[in-house]
């Protein structure tokens, strides 16, 4: 596809005409670019400010927009925006090297690094790949989420032959519906696979439902024990987490010799930027369902809880991970049990 800058901003002014929006503030469109492969065009605007201008009010300049060009996809990004994800890439790959060369794990260098450095080149991108290991080379903690999702598809790509491990002590972390998709996922990727639990999960069960304790903090930890058991016992010494929030030098750390990285944060993606990734290995995509039922009973019985996990809601926002509008839906349904 072939569309310019002037083509675009004609279309941008004459939508917002149509919708009775001001028209006497141009924006600053930056660059154009088309991603054949997703049928994606991506429009780079000078700042957020400018962005608004493209989006519009409840999102009906970009809807339009996008009906008007004829893509599957429309990715409006601030320029500013990628710099800051260009900043927080670099020092991701700085640490992952300083990490790989501290631990003597030559993979975080040789096929790690570059999944992340590739984000530099952002929009324009094409995933990393090579050749398969003839070994597990990374283990995903793998909920299910379009977060984690991605993440196992983009190990899948690079060879690094991950195995797939979810914890789920029962329905109440890990519902049907939820296991359905991971079951599909897995066996499309042909990748290996292992529902685990730990004891410590019945112990954090009883105190959540106590009201003596948030429960992600403490399942978090139980989460990372169990991981190293599993890396442990494959030899592999490397976890993968979903994380979005801990970017930069924060998306990598060594724990009992064994190295946690959380990819999407390394790669500073958004969430829209993860369900399209998760979307390319099968997955259904987002649906807003903030955390696990165990949490939704939490809400619903404990109402000052809520105060927490809207926390966490909003603490994506403020780095740009969510947008306003999906911070919006994330906490109305904290707030609806």
């Amino acid at each position: 596809m072939v569309v310019g800058v002037e083509e675009i901003m004609e279309h941008v002014m004459d939508i917002r005409k149509q919708l009775g929006l001001r028209v006497d503030v141009r924006p600053r469109i930056v660059d154009v670019v088309y991603r054949e492969e997703d049928d994606a065009l991506f429009i780079i605007v000078g700042d957020r400010t400018d962005r608004v201008i493209l989006v519009g009010p409840g999102s009906w300049v970009a809807v339009e927009l996008k009906k008007r060009l004829g893509v599957r996809g429309l990715g409006i990004k601030a320029l500013t925006d990628i710099q800051i994800k260009q900043t927080r890439v670099r020092e991701a790959v700085q640490a992952i090297k300083e990490v790989s060369r501290a631990t003597g794990i030559e993979l975080l260098e040789e096929r790690i690094a570059p999944i992340v450095e590739n984000e530099l080149k952002y929009p324009r991108q094409d995933f990393v790949r090579f050749e398969e290991l003839d070994q597990p080379g990374v283990v995903v903690a793998y909920s299910g989420g379009v977060d984690s999702t991605a993440s196992l598809y983009l190990c899948k790509l690079a060879g690094l032959r991950p195995v797939a491990i979810t914890s789920a002590p029962g329905t109440w972390m890990v519902p049907k519906i939820r296991r359905r998709i991971i079951d599909r996922i897995v066996e499309e990727l042909g990748v290996e696979h292992a529902y685990v639990s730990d004891p410590e999960y019945e112990d954090l069960l009883e105190k959540v439902l106590q009201n003596r304790t948030h429960p992600c903090g403490q399942c978090r930890k139980i989460l990372e024990k169990v991981m190293i058991k599993e890396a442990r016992e494959r030899g592999v010494k490397i976890v993968i987490f979903g994380d979005l929030l801990p970017t930069g030098a924060y998306s990598v750390r060594v724990r009992n010799g064994v190295v946690f990285l959380a990819l999407p944060a390394a790669m500073a993606l958004t969430k829209t930027e993860t369900e399209i990734i998760a979307r390319k290995a099968g997955h259904p995509g987002l649906t807003f369902y903030y955390g696990c039922p165990l949490l939704h009973e939490v809400h619903r019985r404990f109402p000052g809880r809520r105060y927490a996990s809207m926390l966490r809601v909003l603490r994506k926002v403020r780095a740009g991970i969510l947008e306003p509008g999906q911070g919006i839906r994330y906490i109305k349904d904290i707030l609806s049990y």
